[in-house]
């Protein structure tokens, strides 16, 4: 007879492997640990859940994620603690269970469909986890340790609700037993995650702070990506970055492009929110659309010995860009170290690119010949076919 996996039988094979769930237990796997919380959050944002979200390392080696509101639906009939229970534990994936109602956006336990974080198993990784929610004059709270539940439900502190209508605090004690003692929560990594996440949703407000050291840090970005790519780029000559977006089947794509007369520091990339790195399909689709556009217009111009030796390295050196890249199935998926897209999003991404540059470089005749003259392309006239 096939044995039936319990509760018991789940949060033993997630404590006995962390690294399956968060990549390690070093840096890497604490900066994964919060990383679902991170990803809970922006999912939210983008939904129109949250507005605004605070992150708090805490001295005793906590981690506590603050959102304004609920970062999973809430459904009008359902009372929080039925609502929010199966968020944070393992029993629905085990087969067969009837522990979680059928509602769309409800967790299967270790992965929540509607954003894929393993609060789960989180959850189970923690010496001790303390949610508190409140909503619609509801409130809720609950402690784990070791992904159990502590029998009641604690009390509610009223300053815990932060003066809002509704919101969550989350916070986490990553297990000692299972991670390295002597390790902590990185700042610089943390600060450098949200930098990117703050900027894939616009309008969402970001806090940071770290109570051993005080260190506060603040994003909110009121354009998007395009406010990341004017950062990155410092100084640029154009007054304000290239920005496009659009969607090929199940590939979608935001780009923000800014140039410099120094060079610049290129482009950089995130894949379904993960940084990527640089040779990917879709950083060579991004070179390929590029080319296309500058090419097609030498040609319009008439500048074929031009178009034919055209050169994309001179270009580049000045080019300071950030990419988006969404792919179904848009989840956070297992911890890699090293992400890269996969080669079929080349072409989508190349036809994508071509269309919005061939556009940009038409309606700026002025910044097209700037960049041809990086590019050591003549100037318009000086060559025939």
């Amino acid at each position: 007879m096939d044995h039936k996996l319990t509760q018991e039988d789940l949060r033993g094979m997630i404590r006995r492997r962390p690294g399956m769930y968060v990549g390690g237990r070093d840096e890497f796997g604490l900066s994964m640990f919060l990383e679902h919380l991170l990803v809970l959050g922006f999912h939210a944002g983008r939904l129109g859940r949250v507005r605004a979200i605070c992150v708090d390392l805490l001295a005793d080696g906590a981690c506590r994620v603050s959102f304004d509101g609920s970062p999973w639906p809430l459904p009008p009939w359902t009372a929080p603690l039925e609502s929010l229970e199966p968020w944070f534990t393992v029993d629905a994936f085990a087969p067969g269970s009837s522990d979680v109602p059928p509602v769309l956006g409800t967790p299967s336990g270790i992965r929540c469909r509607d954003s894929d974080v393993y609060l789960g198993a989180i959850n189970a990784l923690s010496s001790r986890l303390d949610v508190v929610a409140w909503s619609k004059g509801q409130t809720w709270r609950r402690r784990f340790r070791e992904g159990v539940a502590e029998e009641g439900i604690l009390p509610f502190a009223t300053s815990e609700a932060s003066g809002t209508d509704s919101g969550v605090h989350i916070t986490c004690t990553p297990d000692d037993s299972l991670f390295s003692p002597t390790v902590r929560f990185s700042w610089s990594w943390l600060q450098e995650r949200v930098q990117a996440l703050s900027a894939f949703h616009a309008g969402v407000s970001w806090m940071l702070r770290d109570e051993a050291t005080g260190t506060e840090a603040r994003f909110l970005r009121e354009r998007g990506l395009a406010d990341l790519c004017a950062e990155l780029a410092g100084t640029s000559f154009i007054q304000e970055p290239w920005t496009f977006e659009g969607q090929v089947e199940d590939v979608r794509l935001q780009v923000a492009l800014g140039w410099r007369h120094r060079l610049s520091r290129g482009l950089s990339s995130w894949v379904n929110l993960q940084r990527c790195l640089v040779g990917g399909p879709h950083h060579r689709g991004f070179l390929v659309g590029m080319r296309r556009a500058f090419v097609s217009r030498l040609r319009r111009q008439g500048r074929e010995r031009d178009a034919q030796t055209f050169s994309d390295g001179a270009l580049l050196e000045h080019l300071t860009g950030a990419l988006d890249l969404r792919i179904a199935p848009d989840r956070l998926g297992n911890p890699l170290k090293h992400v890269f897209a996969p080669p079929e999003v080349e072409a989508p991404v190349a036809r994508l690119v071509e269309d919005w540059v061939t556009r940009a470089l038409t309606e700026d005749p002025e910044l097209e010949a700037t960049l041809l003259g990086f590019a050591g392309c003549e100037p318009a006239g000086g060559n025939g076919p």
